[in-house]
């Protein structure tokens, strides 16, 4: 039984120390079942520009291109790209 507890005499208190900085974490999110809040004087999310405090849109062309086969995929359809 010595042996045991000596074992495991660090490992119980760095658990309830992880234990106890995870639980006291703040809440980092906010989900919404209808989707993100409507603004009064413009939708969230109403296209792909960022409209959140301190990012805007790049203003580079991408250094990529995607290219599909298909325009259009049904359900389950894989997608390959070229």
């Amino acid at each position: 039984m010595d042996l045991w507890v000596a074992k495991y005499r660090l490992v119980v208190p760095v658990i309830l120390a992880m234990t106890t900085l995870l639980l006291s974490l703040p809440d980092s999110t906010d989900a919404y079942p209808t989707g993100p809040p409507v603004s009064s004087t413009q939708s969230l999310c109403s296209d792909m520009t960022p409209k959140h405090a301190g990012n805007d849109a790049q203003s580079s062309s991408p250094p990529y291109t995607i290219t599909t086969p298909a325009a259009c995929y049904t359900s389950q359809q894989a997608i390959s790209g070229i």
